[in-house]
């Protein structure tokens, strides 16, 4: 990811999620329901899946978002453009607030280059910063490539900052093919792993690689995260269980300026943050009953560790004791870097 943050051109710097810290960017999942229903679908969306906030809520919370400071605001799905309207509307209030408005999508909506073109300018001209969008073999059976391609090129010649999202698969064949598109039309993409979440549990083993917690620095997916439920999450996972100290709390309970003060003052986050989760692997294991459970275990992504590691009571204790530790003589905890 990183060469690829080096070789954007101008127009596209400062407008990526990983262009801002944590604290200063914000994801709505704005729906549910989805033109698609991918089998690697962390949100779990189809186009019959419920649940939607409602757009009075989400002017609000776009409202909150920048008082408290935050300068990216991303509204994501299932596919929130099925709401085209209300999006605009909220890409609108958000712009002039002043934060970088994002809209992730599977650009269903981009079937010819003409049809692009046009949905575009409506988009930009609502004041939309960023746009980044779905293309793997997950998404082919229910958006052509070239309608992917078609929203994609649209967005490099109007110059609005994007990416083209790519997750492998099982399907080394299809996955070439895509790449091989995506370079030759010489579009910016980022290429990632699957993560075993939401519907992507139940695919094949050989969908997944292992990786070595070791290795693994910061995670580059925190920040509030809304869900159509009312939960808000520290980090882009949806299905963080309740008693993850990540899990913040629920708009329908308390106020969402007190879960924001909360996601703030998270001593977890700004460990992760700080100190990364090879950091945190390798204290964890330290404790006997933890390295027997988790030392050797072999992980498809961080994710799976993150949970591990906070659902479990003696995890969370020993983590208090690292956390303790890492205060400097003045009693801060670490900065993040």
């Amino acid at each position: 990811m990183g060469d690829i943050l080096l070789k954007r051109p101008g127009f596209m710097v400062g407008k990526w999620y990983e262009d801002f810290e944590s604290e200063q960017r914000f994801t709505l999942i704005y729906n549910l329901n989805c033109t698609a229903a991918c089998s690697h679908c962390a949100s779990e969306s189809t186009p019959k899946a419920e649940g939607k906030v409602s757009l009075e809520d989400a002017r609000q919370y776009v409202i909150t978002a920048a008082e408290r400071g935050y300068k990216w605001f991303c509204l994501t799905g299932g596919e929130a453009l099925i709401y085209w309207d209300e999006c605009l509307e909220l890409v609108r209030l958000g712009s002039s607030l002043g934060m970088t408005m994002a809209i992730e999508t599977n650009a269903y909506w981009g079937r010819t280059p003409q049809v692009a073109e046009r949905r575009l300018a409506e988009l930009l001209d609502a004041g939309l910063a960023h746009l980044p969008i779905s293309a793997d073999a997950y998404h082919l059976p229910y958006v052509k490539l070239d309608t992917m391609l078609n929203v994609a090129r649209a967005a490099k010649a109007a110059q609005l900052s994007y990416v083209v999202f790519f997750i492998y698969s099982s399907d080394e064949k299809t996955d070439k093919e895509i790449l091989a598109a995506l370079d030759r039309e010489e579009l910016f993409y980022e290429a990632s792993e699957c993560a075993p979440l939401g519907f992507a549990k139940q695919l094949p083993s050989d969908t997944f690689r292992k990786i070595d917690i070791r290795r693994v620095s910061d995670c580059d997916e925190l920040g509030p995260l809304i869900v159509p439920n009312g939960d808000v999450i520290a980090c882009c996972n949806p299905d963080v269980p309740r008693e993850s100290p990540i899990y913040l709390g629920n708009v329908n309970d308390e106020p969402l300026e007190i879960l924001l003060d909360r996601f703030a003052a998270n001593p977890y986050v700004k460990h992760i943050a700080g100190c990364g989760f090879s950091d945190i692997f390798e204290k964890a294991i330290e404790n006997d009953e933890l390295r027997a459970a988790y030392g050797d275990k072999t992980y498809r992504h961080i994710c799976e560790f993150c949970e591990d590691i906070f659902k479990d009571p003696v995890g969370r204790q020993r983590l208090e004791q690292v956390i303790e530790g890492a205060r400097g003589q003045d009693g801060k905890r670490p900065e993040a870097r």
